[in-house]
Parts: C-alpha cells; structure tokens; sequence
C-alpha cells in the first residue's frame, strides 16, 4: 500500500511563471513619474515668465518716472 504523497510531482517541462506587465499598468507607471516632473517643470516656467513680464512693468514704469520727471523739470 502507497502512502499518498504531501507534495506533488514536478514535471521537467513546467515553465516558468512569467509577469506580463500590462500596457495600463506601465503607463499608470510612466504618469506617476512623468506627472510631478510635468508640474514641476510648468511652475518654473511660470515663475520665469512672471518674472519677466514683472521686469518689463518696472521698465515701463522706471521710463514713465523719467518722463514725468523731465517734464516737472522743464516748467
């Protein structure tokens, strides 16, 4: 009489599991990388910009102060 076994038998030819990553899980992967590096790189370019039109409003200004400044000089 055979004693049932607790372990089964491995064949030779089993394969190996393999993962395959799905195309929704590597782009779910990809946004959770690519979106902060996207927010972050469009608050820099934010910050330039209004630091640049904020430089051109005191140009325009610091001209306008020359102006009134002449003007009150020649009356």
């Amino acid at each position: 009489m055979q004693r049932p076994s607790r372990y089964q038998e491995v064949s030779s030819t089993a394969q190996p599991n393999v993962v395959q990553v799905s195309f929704y899980d590597s782009l779910i992967g990809t946004l959770i990388i690519v979106l902060p590096l996207l927010i972050a790189v469009g608050v820099i370019f934010r910050k330039r910009r209004r630091a640049s039109a904020l430089r051109k409003q005191i140009a325009v200004l610091e001209q306008l102060w020359q102006i009134n400044l002449t003007r009150d000089d020649c009356h």
